[in-house]
C-alpha cells in the first residue's frame, strides 16, 4: 500500500449482532485486510476486557478503543498507549446520587470492573455484599469508565442535568444502541471521544484523516463518524 489507511468499527450494532456475538465473516474480512497492511480499530464503549472477550480475542485489530475512547490498546505489544482518569473525588460525587431510581452504577477501572447495585458489588463475576455505596467508589484509585443504568429512561435525562450543574468537569451522555428501548448513562473526561482516540492512533501511525473510514451506529459514534473524510453510519446516526 502507498499510504496506509486505518478502518475504524464500533461493536454493538456494527460489527456485533442483537444477540451481541461476532459476525464471523466481517471479522475474517477485517483480518484479511489487517494482513495486507490495513490499520484495523475496534472503537467501542465497552471496557478492553468485554471488547477482547466479545470478539473471541479481537485478532483482527491493531488497536481497541476503549471504554468510548477513555482508553487506547495496542492489541500487537499488549500494551495502553494511553488512558484517562476520573477522579476518586468525583466517583464518590457520582456515587452520592444513587437512590431507588437508578438500576446500578458500573465503575471500569485498568483491570478490575465493579456494578453496584442495591446491596451489593459485582466484581468481575463474584458477588460481594457491602454496606453502602460510598464504599463502591473506594475500591478503585481511580476509574477508566462510569456508567449509570436507570429503571425508567425519563430518570436519565433528569439525572443528566443535575450531574452538569453539581459535576461540570466530566461529560454526561444519554445512551441507547441499536437494540434495545433502554436508555443509560455514560460518563466521561472532558474531551474524551471516540474520534481524539482515532487521532492519537492515526499520529503513531502517520495515517491522513482522508485515508480513515469508521462504521457505527449510536450517539457515541457520531463525533468519529462526522469528523473522518470517509464513512458509513447507520442506525441512530441516521436520525
Amino acid at each position: 500500500m502507498e499510504n496506509k489507511k486505518m478502518i475504524v468499527t464500533d461493536l454493538d450494532g456494527t460489527l456485533l449482532k442483537e444477540n451481541k456475538t461476532g459476525i464471523n465473516a466481517s471479522e475474517k474480512y477485517l483480518l484479511e485486510l489487517r494482513n495486507k497492511g490495513y490499520i484495523i480499530a475496534i472503537a467501542t464503549g465497552r471496557t478492553l476486557d468485554s471488547a477482547i472477550r466479545a470478539t473471541v480475542g479481537a485478532e483482527f485489530a491493531n488497536y481497541i478503543i476503549s471504554d468510548a475512547g477513555g482508553r487506547v490498546h495496542d492489541m500487537q505489544s499488549d500494551t495502553d498507549i494511553f488512558h484517562v482518569e476520573i477522579s476518586k473525588e468525583d466517583m464518590k460525587k457520582i456515587c452520592s446520587y444513587f437512590n431507588e431510581d437508578i438500576e446500578h452504577i458500573f465503575i471500569g477501572g485498568i483491570d478490575k470492573l465493579y456494578k453496584y447495585r442495591d446491596t451489593y458489588i459485582e466484581e468481575l463475576n463474584t458477588n460481594r455484599h457491602i454496606a453502602n455505596v460510598q464504599e463502591l467508589w473506594e475500591e478503585c484509585p481511580f476509574a477508566i469508565h462510569m456508567s449509570i443504568g436507570v429503571r425508567k429512561n425519563k430518570y436519565a435525562r433528569i439525572l443528566v442535568e443535575k450531574f452538569k450543574k453539581e459535576i461540570p468537569n466530566l461529560v454526561f451522555s444519554v445512551m441507547k444502541d441499536s437494540f434495545r428501548e433502554e436508555e443509560w448513562i455514560e460518563i466521561a473526561a472532558k474531551d474524551i471521544t471516540k474520534y481524539n482516540a482515532i487521532k492519537k492512533v492515526a499520529e503513531i501511525e502517520k495515517i491522513d484523516n482522508k485515508d480513515i473510514i469508521a462504521f457505527g451506529d449510536a450517539v457515541n459514534d457520531i463525533d468519529m463518524i462526522e469528523n473522518v473524510r470517509s464513512r458509513c453510519c447507520y442506525g441512530e446516526c441516521s436520525r
